[in-house]
């Protein structure tokens, strides 16, 4: 299996050429592709952010079951305050920060 992931437009009409490419060269190697569009906010991160997944396997997916599958994965949105909630207060960075050394219990959790 293989797995492929890029940006929510790759699938509009200017790129149908490609994912009609993609489906030809793989299907003529033996695989199947299915390709389905998530959105990252739907799995528990704080922003909104749909991706195209295309699962490229031996034996052909059942589309069916692969959304139902992935739908009983979803979560509820979250916020990025509610991500953050748990950090402490950020501490005013030293003068002399070295990134590799001066980390501090959270890394890169200081202030300016």
């Amino acid at each position: 299996m293989a797995l492929i992931e890029n940006v929510a437009l790759i699938t509009t009409s200017k790129n149908k050429r490609w994912i009609s490419n993609l489906k030809k060269k793989v299907s003529d190697t033996g695989y199947n592709v299915f390709h389905i569009e998530l959105n990252a906010k739907d799995y528990g991160l704080a922003q909104s952010r749909r991706r195209v997944f295309f699962f490229i396997t031996k034996t052909p997916l059942d589309s069916d079951a692969v959304k139902s599958f992935l739908e009983a994965l979803q979560s509820a949105s979250v916020t990025v305050e509610e991500i953050l909630s748990d950090l402490p207060e950020a501490l005013i960075r030293p003068e002399k920060y070295v990134d590799t050394e001066d980390n501090g219990e959270f890394p890169n959790h200081f202030s300016m």
